[in-house]
């Protein structure tokens, strides 16, 4: 039998699509829009994801910065950048006196008896708290911060710090507001508070020997230098890779080399990383700052550099 146009019906069959043929194709499409949505939203989702990191380190520094106000009202003075080695609590770093204004009041209760019970901040058995990861010191973006690691130069586990008090230009001129047996008051601060640095951003070490919130060493002979504090430019390097000798400014780093534990920097998009000034504020600098980082520093410049 033939059809009006002349095909036989059994060759008209054959160029039947089945309704199971169509079905294959809708699914491919919807497959396939899925996958250009999907690519649309996957970088617009990281993005959302970076943005709420980094504003949740700026506000772990800006209450850090305004733990730092309640330590000086209460106490009259910023904290040591790292206690000396003769003090009563040895090696002990800035932010452990800031934890009672962080509600944190039962961690300081456990540091300083610890510390009565032995002036070896590095012995695990008498100073566990020396490995307890404080959420508020890890900065999100850097995952690692916020467990506790272990340090395999050391055979030891430490709690680690995404933040370092500013020491100034350097750590051996003392013209910050933290560094070792400093006792800065606000009275100090010729340059203002609002130009002033109190903290910035530096991820620990990549075998984590340098960045301990507890205690720490440093590397200038026990002033806490590169664990609790850092200048913005820095002479101190790290014993570990090869360091050359030179200054070390705030510059982008690597969680894989060494030296980048010698000076201040982030692993935030963008090119740059925050800093917290003692009147509370919290800014974000790029790293073509770093000049005018070195001015905002020092607490007695007598610069002119805007914090803006």
């Amino acid at each position: 039998m033939r059809t009006n146009d002349g095909r036989s019906r059994a060759t008209w069959r054959r160029f039947r699509i089945s309704p199971r043929a169509f079905t294959l194709v809708e699914l491919l499409v919807v497959i396939g829009v899925v996958s250009i949505l999907l690519a649309l939203l996957l970088p617009a989702v990281g993005a959302a994801r970076g943005a709420a990191r980094r504003t949740g380190c700026q506000n772990q520094l800006r209450q850090i910065a305004l733990a730092a106000h309640s330590h000086v009202d209460a106490r009259g003075r910023l904290p040591a950048g790292t206690d000396p080695d003769t003090s009563a609590t040895p090696y002990r770093g800035w932010l452990v006196p800031l934890l009672p204004f962080l509600e944190e009041t039962a961690t300081a209760d456990l540091v300083a008896a610890e510390y009565r019970a032995s002036p070896n901040p590095f012995d695990m058995a008498t100073h566990p708290t020396f490995s307890k990861p404080i959420a508020l010191f890890a900065c999100p973006e850097d995952p690692r911060a916020g467990i506790a690691q272990p340090v395999p130069r050391y055979r030891t586990i430490a709690g680690l710090t995404s933040y370092l008090g500013s020491s100034g230009r350097d750590a051996t001129l003392h013209d910050g507001v933290l560094y070792s047996g400093s006792r800065t008051r606000f009275a100090d601060v010729l340059d203002g508070v609002s130009k002033t640095l109190l903290t910035g951003e530096r991820p620990p070490s990549p075998k984590f020997d340098l960045g301990w919130w507890y205690a720490g060493m440093g590397v200038g002979v026990g002033d806490g230098a590169l664990d609790h504090t850092a200048g913005t430019a820095s002479t101190d390097r790290s014993p570990y890779g090869l360091c050359r000798a030179e200054t070390y400014p705030f510059q982008p780093g690597k969680l894989t080399d060494e030296c980048s534990a010698n000076h201040f920097w982030s692993l935030h998009p963008g090119g740059g990383g925050h800093f917290a000034f003692l009147d509370g504020a919290v800014r974000f600098f790029t790293y073509d700052a770093a000049t005018i980082l070195v001015d905002l520093s020092t607490r007695a410049g007598g610069e002119t550099t805007a914090a803006d």
